[in-house]
This record gives C-alpha cells, structure tokens and sequence, in this order.
C-alpha cells in the first residue's frame, strides 16, 4: 500500500473502534505528518490515554501550527481539565475560522457542559441551518441547551430527532439519560436509553449507571424540583406565597413557615454530597 491508502486503513480502523490496529498501520510510514500525528493522538484518545494524545498533537503542531484538525483535537483534550484554556483555543480558532462548523459545534458544546446554555445558544445561531437542523451533534447540543432552560418536551424532541439519524450514538443516548434523569416521566426512558449505550460501550453505560442511580434516587426529588422550576423562580414564588399568607391569614405562624423554608434549602444543599458518599459507601456509586 501506498502512504495515502495506509492513512486511509488507520482511518478506518478508527471508525470501527480499532486503534491498536490504527496505530499498526501507521507504523508502516516512513516518516509521520501532521495527519499522521493526529490519527495517533485520536486513537490515544480512544483508549484513554491522555497524556499520550496530547504529546501526539503537540507533535502534530509543531510540524504544521495551522492544522485545524489538530487546534480542535488539543482544545478537546484540554476541556475536560482546564475548559477556560479550551475557550481560549477555540476562540482562538473561531478567529482564524470564523464560520467553521466543527469549531462552532465544539466550543458551543464546551458552554453548554459549563452550563452556559445563554452563550452556547449565541454560538449554535452562528451554525449553518442545514446543519443544525439534521446534524446529530447539533441535535445533541440544542438538547442540552433545552434542557439547561427547563424545556423538557424541547429536549426530548432534539435528541429524538439526533437519535433518528443516528440510532447508534453513544453521545446522543448519554444526553437522553441526563434528560431522562431530571424529568419526572423520564425513568423508563433512562433505563432503555443506558440499555442502548451499554450495547456501544459497557464502560460509559456503567459511569451513566452509577450517575443515573445517585440523580434518580427519592431523596433527590426535592433537588430535581429545584432544577426544574429554577433558584430564582422558587424564591419568587415562596416570596409571593407568604404574601398571601400574609394578606389572608394575619394569625398565620410565620416563623414556622420561614423556617420550614430555610430547612427546605439547607436541605437542598446539604443532601446532594452526603447522598453521594453514602451511596459510595454502599459501593452503588
């Protein structure tokens, strides 16, 4: 095989999971290119190993600073544990690239995992329509974006729409279980969705599982309310609701009310991290 074939059989070989075989195949050229580097790095990536993936695109870069494959792959591997160096490459590659697609899918999806769902959206309005509206990854990140905002029927219907053109996504089916776990009528739907994800890869259905299990739990419900109606929203509302107390019972026992408010929100805020060690302690988590 010439080099051109043997780039695309470690291209392929990516595609169906394989990146040892990848890897075997590069190592038949005589001389790695920045391409080269960055099937590496994406096979590296594929088995988890970090650092190696990175050192692969840095190697990458430094034969060729411009590849923008390789800018978006490092500003990928460096979200996971410093996202505001990961906003500064891409929008350092948004500047080069102001209309590229891949670029504006990814940062709008490093925004919507920080939950920003306000500046994820700005960006998703700059991706080209066609594209938004058939793209699963777009599909994936609107329904992020809803479900950040509480729309939950929205949600849904973005990632049933992704789901419909590609059925097999890991991405999409993990999105439906964090929907899935927030919404009241979504339990069945969680399970079915992480049952899909375990057929793809058992190990990122375990991770969902073990989470499913500590968002799904009764003592959680109070917290999903919360998630919900939003903060600001509640305390409007209880705000409100000791007004009409106020107004149309005068013997009312405020203090209680206020205090049962209080517990409500320590509670809120106490039971999250104490629930998580218990269920660790258990060896459910």
């Amino acid at each position: 095989m010439n080099d051109e074939q043997i780039i695309q059989a470690a291209a392929s070989a990516l595609e169906r999971g394989n990146p040892q075989r990848a890897r075997e195949h590069l190592q038949a050229l005589p001389e790695p290119s920045a391409q080269v580097w960055h099937l590496k790095a994406v096979s590296f990536q594929l088995e988890g190993r970090h650092s190696e993936a990175v050192q692969a695109v840095q190697r990458g870069l430094s034969m060729e600073p411009g590849n923008l494959a390789l800018r978006l792959l490092h500003a990928d591997l460096v979200s996971d544990e410093r996202p505001g160096d990961a906003e500064a490459l891409y929008l350092g590659i948004l500047n080069d690239y102001p209309n590229e697609p891949d670029a504006l899918l990814s940062y709008a999806w490093l925004l919507a995992t920080q939950g920003d769902a306000d500046g994820a959206g700005i960006v998703m309005d700059r991706v080209p329509g066609h594209i938004r509206a058939n793209a699963p990854q777009a599909l994936g990140i609107d329904g992020l974006i809803a479900l950040h905002r509480g729309k939950m029927t929205q949600s849904r219907e973005f990632l049933d729409r992704g789901l419909q053109r590609d059925p097999n996504s890991v991405f999409l089916h993990s999105l439906q279980v964090a929907q899935a776990s927030v919404d009241r009528r979504g339990g069945k739907r969680m399970v079915a969705h992480m049952g899909t994800a375990a057929a793809t890869d058992p190990r990122l259905a375990a991770g969902l599982g073990y989470e499913g299990r500590y968002l799904s739990h009764p003592l959680m419900a109070p917290i999903r309310l919360v998630d919900r109606v939003g903060t600001v929203q509640l305390w409007i509302g209880w705000i409100i609701f000791i007004m009409l107390v106020r107004q149309f019972w005068t013997s009312a026992p405020l203090g209680w009310i206020v205090l049962g408010y209080l517990t409500f929100a320590i509670y809120t805020w106490i039971t999250p991290p104490l629930l998580r060690f218990w269920l660790k302690r258990k060896g459910q988590l």
